[in-house]
């Protein structure tokens, strides 16, 4: 089942302090499969101090799940084992650095999702808790070698999307037909078109990310 089967994963949240958990990934060489977090509590009356992130991403099916290890809060017990999307934890894998902590916000383990009333209130708070962040970062899911290339040829795009004047000779050569290669080009249909494998991930079809 997703999340923990230990109820006491998570605390009560303080509705009065518009209070929220904060996902804390530990420090972890990314060749090890075992993914570490803890949590933090904090006030949205209180943000200061305790800078986050969140994340953006889809969770992916809850029929497809993957284990990581939260820690218990009480040192003198074992730590909980916490069932997260197969999605997620590529996402998590992705995030988490070999020397130091990243803390973010991630609704999936943030919020109890077992408790419809807490859901619920955390739901209304999605806009200041995005708007607070330091950072919004977006997980679109693995990538494989064509994703990847269609990416570094819209990072070249964006570089050059000041320029009035056609692309580089140089750029033009690397591009498939289907991209755009002029500024009105970037931000007309032919930017986005069937062929394109980036806007075809899941994340861009959801009204809910």
């Amino acid at each position: 089942l997703l999340g923990s089967q230990d109820p006491s994963v998570y605390r009560p949240l303080s509705l009065q302090r518009k209070e929220i958990r904060l996902v804390v990934i530990e420090p972890q060489d990314n060749d090890d499969d075992t993914i570490r977090v803890s949590l933090q509590y904090l006030s949205l009356d209180e943000p200061e101090g305790t800078p986050f992130e969140a994340l953006s991403y889809c969770w992916g099916s809850v029929q497809d799940l993957k284990p990581i290890m939260m820690k218990n809060p009480d040192a003198s017990k074992p730590d909980f084992e916490f069932q997260v999307t197969s999605n997620l934890f590529s996402a998590l894998k992705h995030l988490r650095r070999p020397h130091v902590s990243r803390t973010f916000w991630i609704d999936l383990i943030c919020i109890n999702q077992s408790n419809i009333e807490e859901r619920n209130k955390q739901v209304g708070l999605m806009g200041r808790i995005f708007a607070l962040a330091k950072h919004v970062r977006v997980w679109l899911g693995e990538f494989d070698e064509e994703v990847a290339a269609e990416f570094a040829i819209m990072r070249t795009i964006a570089r050059k999307q000041q320029n009035p004047e056609l692309l580089a000779d140089a750029s033009l050569e690397s591009l498939p037909a289907h991209m755009p290669r002029t500024h009105s080009d970037i931000f007309s249909d032919k930017a986005i078109t069937p062929h394109d494998k980036v806007f075809q991930k899941p994340w861009f079809y959801r009204i809910w990310v």
